[in-house]
């Protein structure tokens, strides 16, 4: 794909989330994936919810208390699961009846924990773009509930922007 279509398709785009559990994530962690590509997710609501080629998918945890960004995606392809179990043998794949198969993943990092700022910053949508809703936080500036970022969830192109801006700065720290 060209710079000039890539741009295009940025665009076009729509950004999700999607809550990784804690098992999921140690599963990763246990298998050495950690700091591999994030190209897949699998789950129950991607294609329900509207993701699918050429949106974006961040990756998230909460342990603890703390709201971890785990990565990002751009989606590749959404499958039924019993389509990609066919063709990929992924030992390492989360349950779900879909998977989202991904590319140009960053990084995976399990100890990515947002700060506040940034946190308190995301917009959620509804699924036409239509109602604005922030997440909650305590005086702490943590999540006052992860429920509020449970399955996959639309948010706004700018909060996208701002998670990539997040990792960015992650990834020049490291260096």
């Amino acid at each position: 794909m060209s710079k000039r279509a890539a741009k295009r398709a940025e665009k076009l785009a729509s950004y999700f989330t999607f809550l990784w559990t804690n098992e999921c994530c140690q599963n990763m962690i246990d298998a050495g994936l950690e700091g591999a590509p994030l190209d897949r997710a699998a789950g129950n609501k991607f294609l329900e919810r509207g993701c699918g080629p050429h949106d974006y998918l961040y990756i998230l945890n909460h342990l603890d208390g703390e709201t971890y960004l785990i990565g990002r995606m751009r989606v590749k392809k959404v499958w039924q699961r019993k389509e990609y179990d066919k063709i990929h043998d992924d030992p390492y794949l989360w349950e779900g009846s879909e998977v989202a198969e991904g590319e140009c993943g960053t990084p995976m990092r399990f100890n990515r924990a947002f700060r506040p700022r940034v946190l308190g910053r995301l917009v959620f949508t509804d699924w036409y773009g239509k109602s604005f809703k922030r997440l909650k936080l305590t005086r702490d500036g943590l999540l006052e509930s992860a429920m509020s970022i449970r399955s996959v969830r639309r948010i706004t192109r700018e909060s996208g922007m701002l998670l990539n801006l997040f990792l960015q700065e992650d990834f020049e720290a490291s260096l």
